[in-house]
Parts: C-alpha cells; sequence; structure tokens
C-alpha cells in the first residue's frame, strides 16, 4: 500500500526477510496472544508505501487476513476499508507521521465472514534511521460499541428534535444545577444558542432576582422531591413571565439525585386571558346588576302609576255609579240593573289593579331577602295549590343586592319551572348560611327530567339562565334530576370577604 505525500525514494533492501525473523519472538507472541485486539507494528516507508512488520495472530480474527499476508504490505487491508474512510485514514496516516504525534482513528472494514464492522486503532510513532515511520501500536473492533453509540446519538436527536417541537423550557441540570441540556425555547426566551447557555448555572441563566424565587424549589427537587409550582419570574433576558414550573430529580441506582429534568411553562398569556375573562365576567354582572335593578324601579314605577292613576279613576267611576244608583227611580229596573252589574265589573277591576300593583312591587328591594322568598312561596301556593316549605339555617347575613337578586331571580325560575313542567305535590325551599357561603336548595317530588337530554335539545332556556346568573354572581349552580325522581337544584353562592367578616 503506499501513503502519496512521501518523496524520499530510499527504500530499505531485505526488510521483509529480517521482519519475517522478527516475528518469531517467542515472548512476544505469548504477549500479544493474550491481550485483546491486535498488537501491531506499521511502517510507512520514505517512498510512501506501507507495512505491517509484525502482527499478533488475532489479526485473522479482526480482519479475516494472516500475519504474513501484509509483513510487505497492506494492500489486502486497504482493499477492504470502506471507500469513505480511506482518504481520511491516509491523512491521519501522514498528520501523524509529520508531527511525530499519538495517531488514532476509526474506519470501516468490510470483513469476509462478518461483514461490515467497524476498527480503532491507536499507536505511537518511532522515526527511524533510514527516514522510515514505524508505529507501534494496538488495533480492535469496537463494533458493538459503535452501534451503541450511533443509537445513542440518534435517540438524543430524536429526543432534541421532540423538546425542540415544545413549546416550553425543557433542560437537565446536572447536580450543581447547571445547564447540561436547553432546547431550543431557551434561545428563543433568552437570546442565546443552547451552546451558548449550556454549562452555564441556573443563576448566571436566570438573573438574581428569577434565582431568589427559584432556588428553595430547586433545592427541594435536589433532595429527591418531585416539585411543581408557579410563579411571576422577573428574568435577567426575556422579561417577566408568569410560568408553571416542574422539577424532576433524576435520581441513580444508588438513591442520589445526579441531575434535574426541568419543564417551564409561560402561562402569561393565559394570565392575561384569565384577567380579561375576569374582567369582562364583572363588567357583565354590572349591567346584569343594572338591568335588574332599572326593571325593579320601573315596576315599582308602573305600581305607584296604577295604583295612584287608575286606581284614582276607578275608585272615583265607582263612587259616580253608586250615586247614580242611589238617585235612580225604581221604575227604570233594567238600568239599575246596568248599574250593579258595572259596580261588580268596577270591584272586580280594582281588585286586579291591586294586585297586579302588588306583583310589580319589588319585595326584595322594599323588604329584603327572605321576606321576597316567604312571598314567592304564599304566591306560589295560592296559584297552584302545591304546598311550598321555605326554611332558613344558620345566620342572616348582610347579602349585597347581586347575590340577592341572583338567589331570588333563581327561586322565582324554580318555581315557574315547577308550576309548568313538574306535576309535583310539594316544594321545599332551604336557605343555608355558614361563614363563606350561602346554600340554596329547591327540591320537588315532580315527574323529573333527564338534564342530558335537556341540555343537548337546547330547550332547557330557563335552566341556562340560572346557571348564567349563578356564575356571574360567583357561584355555582348544580341540577340533579331523572325521570319520575323528582328534581334538586343546589346553588352553591360564596361571600364576599366583607360578608364573612
Amino acid at each position: 500500500m503506499h501513503i502519496p505525500g512521501i518523496t524520499d525514494t530510499q527504500i530499505i533492501t531485505g526488510e521483509c526477510g529480517l521482519d519475517c525473523q522478527r516475528q518469531s519472538c517467542t515472548p512476544l507472541k505469548k504477549l500479544a496472544a493474550a491481550v485483546p485486539g491486535v498488537i501491531c507494528t506499521f511502517r510507512l516507508r520514505p517512498d510512501g508505501t506501507t507495512a505491517m512488520p509484525y502482527a499478533s495472530p488475532a489479526i485473522f480474527d479482526l480482519y479475516g487476513i494472516r500475519p504474513e499476508e501484509v509483513v510487505c504490505d497492506t494492500a489486502p487491508i486497504f482493499s477492504r476499508i470502506h471507500p469513505d474512510d480511506v482518504l481520511h485514514m491516509m491523512a491521519s496516516v501522514r498528520e501523524s507521521a509529520q508531527t511525530m504525534s499519538q495517531w488514532h482513528d476509526e474506519w470501516r472494514f468490510v470483513h469476509p465472514d462478518k461483514g461490515m464492522r467497524w476498527i480503532e486503532g491507536r499507536s505511537m510513532p518511532v522515526m527511524e534511521a533510514d527516514g522510515s515511520v514505524l508505529w507501534h501500536g494496538y488495533l480492535h473492533d469496537f463494533t458493538e460499541r459503535k452501534e451503541r453509540e450511533v443509537r445513542i446519538s440518534e435517540l438524543n436527536a430524536f429526543l432534541r428534535l421532540l423538546t425542540d417541537a415544545v413549546p416550553a423550557l425543557i433542560s437537565y441540570l446536572d447536580a450543581n444545577l447547571h445547564y447540561k441540556m436547553v432546547n431550543h425555547a431557551y434561545e428563543r426566551w433568552f437570546g442565546h444558542s443552547a451552546r451558548e447557555i449550556e454549562g452555564r448555572s441556573v443563576r448566571d441563566v436566570l438573573g438574581d432576582s428569577a434565582w431568589a424565587k427559584v432556588a428553595p424549589n430547586l433545592h427541594r427537587a435536589l433532595g429527591g422531591e418531585s416539585v411543581e409550582f408557579e410563579a411571576e419570574l422577573p428574568y435577567k433576558k426575556g422579561g417577566t413571565r408568569w410560568v408553571h414550573i416542574s422539577y424532576l430529580p433524576d435520581i441513580d441506582a444508588n438513591g442520589y439525585v445526579r441531575g434535574l429534568v426541568v419543564m417551564v411553562i409561560d402561562l402569561s398569556e393565559h394570565q392575561r386571558i384569565e384577567e380579561e375573562l375576569r374582567r369582562t365576567h364583572k363588567q357583565f354582572a354590572d349591567l346584569m346588576a343594572r338591568q335588574d335593578s332599572i326593571r325593579d324601579t320601573e315596576r315599582s314605577h308602573v305600581a305607584r302609576e296604577v295604583h295612584d292613576e287608575l286606581g284614582q279613576l276607578l275608585t272615583g267611576m265607582r263612587m259616580s255609579l253608586s250615586a247614580l244608583l242611589l238617585q235612580g227611580e225604581p221604575k227604570k229596573t233594567e238600568i239599575m240593573h246596568t248599574i250593579e252589574h258595572l259596580l261588580k265589573m268596577l270591584d272586580q277591576s280594582t281588585d286586579v289593579v291591586r294586585r297586579i300593583s302588588v306583583k310589580l312591587r319589588s319585595t326584595l328591594t322594599e323588604h329584603g331577602l327572605f321576606p321576597a322568598l316567604e312571598g314567592l312561596a304564599t304566591d306560589f301556593y295560592n296559584m297552584t295549590d302545591i304546598l311550598c316549605r321555605l326554611t332558613v339555617s344558620g345566620e342572616s347575613p348582610q347579602i349585597d343586592e347581586i347575590r340577592g337578586t341572583t338567589i331570588f331571580r333563581i327561586v322565582q325560575e324554580s318555581l315557574t319551572n315547577i308550576a309548568r313542567h313538574a306535576n309535583a305535590k310539594s316544594v321545599s325551599i332551604h336557605l343555608s348560611c355558614t361563614e363563606t357561603s350561602l346554600w340554596l336548595t329547591v327540591e320537588d317530588d315532580g315527574c323529573g327530567f333527564d338534564t342530558e337530554v335537556t341540555r343537548l335539545s337546547g330547550n332547557g332556556l330557563g335552566l341556562f339562565g340560572m346557571h348564567e346568573r349563578a356564575v356571574i354572581a360567583g357561584g355555582k349552580l348544580s341540577i340533579f334530576s331523572s325521570p319520575g325522581k323528582g328534581t334538586r337544584l343546589i346553588l352553591d353562592l360564596p361571600l364576599p370577604i366583607e360578608v364573612q367578616q
């Protein structure tokens, strides 16, 4: 085999015969047989040709070639080296010869029986008097290790591909809290490449302010505890973000934490949306309360108009008819009957006006929640003959207008639904109050209904309205029902802090 780049043409005569004698050295043969792999020498002659003056018998297992076949020429070996590896192998030999430094290389070799194998070689060069360079070294087959390395490399590449695709910070920290691996999201957050971040400490990357907030949880994780938390972190680069952080300790077989897997999810946009929803929800609640207030005010105004204006007109008409009746002649019997009939109609009209006036007035506004609920229960019984019982337990807090209206309207809508659809014999309304919330229960023994069918059909607009009222007031409405088993409605309404106090 000829290695290009060597210009001296001096050839050492009788070399092959001398090298054959060297292979008969018994101590060397015994040593070589005891060592895994191949112990060998490799000569680069001044004319650029190569030989392997000595090779232990293991070369046959490594290359499928006997030692005597390459004593004078390494062509049988180089002819089986993978074409893609020949050039870099020759280049490494030339560099080692020119610098007289250790030679090391890896290459693929096509074994006649084993197929493609990975070979690794290491040797030290010595300059000989004739200008040749002689390397004393070692060759071995590391195919299995190389295949493992390739698989690990492929898995690492696949893992990095996956982590780079995740819209979150993913990293691995060693036990000293230095970054060993970071995904591409770190570059987007901090403006540095993964290579620039890897190797740096967490404190250096995050900055002192953010470090002060995460350090206690990092040390908990180093103690072997899986940690999750949310915090608003002022990063040195990347701005202030609201984040969800997970620390998962990497524990070895002996129970020692050798590192941490870290995931950081940016919740800033979620926080902004939630805050916007809370603001919109409050605006909607204020609007609903305003609408209820306007409606109640208008109803009270109409009630006063009906009572004061129309009521007075009806009263005046009755007084006039009564006077006419007293002044009439007995002969005019038909006229008297007509007047009496009109008087009865006026009395009925006056009763209707009085009833409408009472209904239009907001009992809730005038007397408070509990009297208003009593009025609802009484009116419901009078109109439907369905027994309606109202009970109250616990303290009686000062309920604000929004929550009071919510409870009143939900009870009102519930009783309306029961009257129309339930075919019930009795209804119970129970209101209880704890230190932190109000609980309202409305239950009937009627025919019940399938809540899922009603929800999917879109027919339960009244139920939807009650749910919306509960949510607007900050509460939760639950409805339990099934065909033939009645219906139970439960409203859980948290009290504001000032009411709790």
